[in-house]
């Protein structure tokens, strides 16, 4: 993508100050640098002050502050509600703005903007109402419209200058003084001061949270509303496609050639005359860096496709949203093609605790898949370099060579997950490289500072414009650090923030409307020279360490994952949706989403492990009773079941403790799927009698894993063992020999009574 031009340097020039405000400048300036310490010095304020602001009663809110950037000769109008957040009356109310000294860099920036309604400086009186009620009750609230000219400001060099509004009133307890105060820091930047702009590059998160387990049933529709106007998906790309893509500005039109009643004008008397206002500029365009889950894709082509959801009663509909997703989904499509889109791991997993808890192989594979679906869903557009955004933006050193060896050749990280060497005194621009084993990592760090004063105002919307105001402020500071060098920042709000769209979109427009921000990419960022400013390891805040998905979790999802790997190594075709709704339902198991909402997680962990269950108990030996061999070697039939709509392949192991040798076992068997399938084991019998058979299924992957619980057997033999039959051969033997000597005897004694003339039969005398 071209890289918007930068302007070039230009001379810093001065301007005059009107002459009726010289005197008054000259005092205000006095009484500024009286006070500068006070507002600005690193040092705490007064011990006066800030007991003083402890009890303060009335709070500041700012609705309005405009212009953002005040430029000569303008009015800076303010516009908010005071509210009374005490236990007294405030009387006698009346509000002000008043102006502090100038805030030299960012560290003192941070450390005022902390103490939010702390002192801030000389009243500009000139701009003080009073207010109408004059009383304010506990718990009421008022709004309040302040104004004041620039020029009476008289603000000197440009930067950041300490600014705010201050509420004065009585009450019982305190008497008559500050009765509330809000710190508002004020950019200045006025023509022809920026040499040279700071680029900045929006991250632009497009990530939700799992919504089914292990199959294509939503178990809620809670992404419908999401997806549908005035839902959060919806907002966040409604307002970063107008800010890519804005309207065109209507030229103004020609005014009448004559005056306003259709008559020729008359002559201008002499004097100054107004210059016509000038024509309108162009649009600015603001391209944003996407940054998508490939979950959320892939549900929403799901519901595009026509979706099921279950409902809290268990009962199972058509889900309503799927003209809904469709829109989105187009409307996605649109605005990312030709841009630059960044592709987290499927579902978000999280990366240092997975690592963590050594299941690492699971971030490689949500990488790969995460690849393969946003590619299937977004084209061409989700190409690109391989890019990690670990969550919150830091990144353990095992994590980080998990990551490397999976391919990832770019890392973004927050800017403080680098920590700079203590002697820099500027920010560097954003781009870097890290030393890893066998070479660099690309790296592009987001600012720290800018990523958490943007989510001031989405964590707490009332204070949206003063956290825009902070954004602004941090900007120019960050120009103002080296004004005749070219940086580039990077800001990145959290993974699934949910601005006000009005918020939202003021922060593109400011991108680029600010003199001192040109809106770029973050492949204009990769494409820049990476700074050489030294940096130290990598570092992960033990609070990063307390936010990861905790170990006992990881280890209920370890173990259903084991399942779901032996279930997946018996289907013939691991490409079917059964095989790849349980892959991935391991995966939406393990997301950032569960961070946050650790109960919601184990819910959907349970419900994987019920499906995985359900699955895995389809395949199962079930036999049972008693199994006689009629003679000393024979089968044994064994019925396995496959309950599942696809074929399995197993291998049987059968065990008979030593009662008999086993052959024909462990060989890979196919099943057919929703069928009965009898298998057949040859068995030699040791011994006669009753014993025990243990068979167990095991997985067709060399290593041969246990499936499912093993089945016990009864066999009966009713062989005769070897030396049975041994004796009752010799005793049949040494029978029939004494049959045959009998036989012989009587034979003989036969012929000798023939020969005398005896009957054979009779007794011998």
């Amino acid at each position: 993508m071209t890289r918007p031009a930068r302007r070039t340097t230009r001379a810093r020039r001065g301007r005059r100050r009107p002459a009726r405000h010289r005197a008054g400048g000259l005092l205000l300036a006095v009484a500024l640098a009286v006070i500068a310490l006070v507002s600005v010095a690193p040092a705490s304020p007064p011990a006066a002050a800030a007991t003083d602001s402890d009890a303060l009663p009335v709070q500041v809110q700012l609705d309005r502050l405009e212009p953002k950037a005040p430029q000569p000769h303008q009015q800076l109008v303010a516009d908010g509600v005071l509210r009374n957040t005490g236990s007294d009356t405030v009387t006698r109310l009346r509000v002000v703005f008043d102006l502090g000294s100038y805030i030299g860099n960012r560290s003192l920036l941070a450390s005022w903007s902390g103490n939010r309604d702390g002192f801030i400086g000389v009243r500009l009186t000139q701009s003080q109402v009073v207010l109408d009620p004059g009383e304010l009750k506990p718990g009421a609230s008022v709004p309040f419209h302040l104004s004041v000219a620039v020029d009476d400001l008289d603000l000197g060099r440009p930067g950041v200058y300490a600014f705010g509004i201050e509420a004065r009133g009585a009450t019982d307890q305190r008497g008559y003084g500050t009765a509330g105060r809000l710190r508002i820091p004020l950019p200045w930047a006025p023509p022809h001061s920026i040499d040279t702009k700071t680029g900045l590059a929006w991250l632009w998160p497009l990530v939700d949270r799992p919504h089914r387990g292990a199959t294509a049933i939503f178990r809620d529709d809670a992404l419908a509303h999401d997806l549908a106007d005035g839902g959060r998906l919806r907002g966040l790309l409604d307002v970063a496609v107008a800010a890519a893509h804005p309207p065109a500005t209507a030229a103004r039109p020609p005014a009448a050639p004559g005056g306003p009643d259709g008559q020729p004008a008359a002559s201008p008397s002499p004097g100054p005359t107004t210059p016509p206002p000038p024509a309108p500029p162009a649009p600015a365009v603001v391209p944003v860096t996407w940054v998508v889950d490939p979950l959320l894709l892939q549900d929403a082509a799901h519901m595009a496709a026509g979706y099921r959801v279950r409902q809290s009663s268990g009962q199972i509909t058509k889900g309503p949203g799927q003209a809904t997703a469709a829109s989105w989904l187009t409307d996605l499509r649109a605005a990312v093609r030709g841009g630059d889109v960044v592709t987290l791991p499927y579902a978000d997993v999280d990366i240092d605790a997975l690592v963590r808890a050594g299941l690492g192989t699971d971030v490689e594979q949500a990488m790969f898949s995460g690849t393969d679906i946003a590619g299937a869903v977004l084209g061409a557009a989700a190409g690109g370099p391989r890019e990690a955004w670990p969550s919150g933006g830091y990144v353990t050193t095992d994590a980080l060579q998990t990551l490397t060896g999976a391919g990832v050749d770019g890392l973004i990280l927050r800017s403080d997950a680098l920590p700079l060497d203590s002697d820099v005194t500027y920010t560097p621009t954003a781009h870097t490289t890290l030393a890893v084993p066998g070479g660099t990592v690309d790296v592009v760090l987001t600012d720290g500072a800018l990523d958490d004063s943007i989510m001031a105002g989405v964590n707490h919307p009332a204070d949206a414009r003063w956290a825009e105001q902070r954004f602004l402020a941090e900007t120019l500071l960050f120009t103002e650090e080296l004004p005749s060098s070219q940086r580039d920042v990077v800001v990145a709000p959290d993974r699934r923030w949910q601005p006000p769209a009005h918020y939202a979109k003021a922060l593109l427009d400011d991108t680029a409307t600010m003199p001192w921000l040109t809106p770029v990419t973050l492949d204009d960022v990769r494409a820049t020279p990476p700074s050489d400013a030294p940096r130290g390891e990598l570092s992960y805040p033990a609070k990063q360490r307390r936010a990861e998905l905790p170990q006992s979790y990881l280890n209920d999802v370890a173990a259903t994952g084991g399942r779901i790997n032996d279930l997946e190594s018996i289907f013939t075709d691991p490409k079917t949706q059964t095989a790849r709704e349980l892959f991935l339902g391991g995966l939406r198991a393990e997301s950032t989403a569960w961070r946050d909402d650790l109960r919601t997680g184990r819910a959907f962990l349970d419900a994987t492990e019920a499906t995985v269950a359900a699955d895995y108990g389809k395949v199962q030996i079930v036999s049972r009773g008693l199994v006689t061999l009629t003679s000393s070697s024979g089968t044994v039939p064994i019925t396995v079941a496959n309950r599942l709509d696809q074929p399995v392949r197993v291998r049987l192991a059968v065990d008979a403790g030593g009662r008999a040798k086993v052959t024909d076992s462990g060989a890979v068997q196919t099943l057919a799927a929703g069928q009965l399938t009898q298998l057949e084991v040859r068995m030699q019998a040791q011994t006669n009698g009753v014993f025990r058979v243990r068979a167990q299924l095991l997985t067709p992957t060399p290593d041969a894993r246990a499936y499912g619980r093993v089945q016990t057997l009864l066999v009966r033999s009713t062989a005769y063992g070897t030396v049975a039959l041994g004796i009752s051969g010799g005793a049949l033997a040494v029978l029939l020999l004494a049959v045959a000597a009998r036989l012989t005897r009587r034979g003989l004694a036969a012929r000798r009574a023939r020969r005398v003339g005896r009957d054979p039969h009779e007794a011998p005398q």
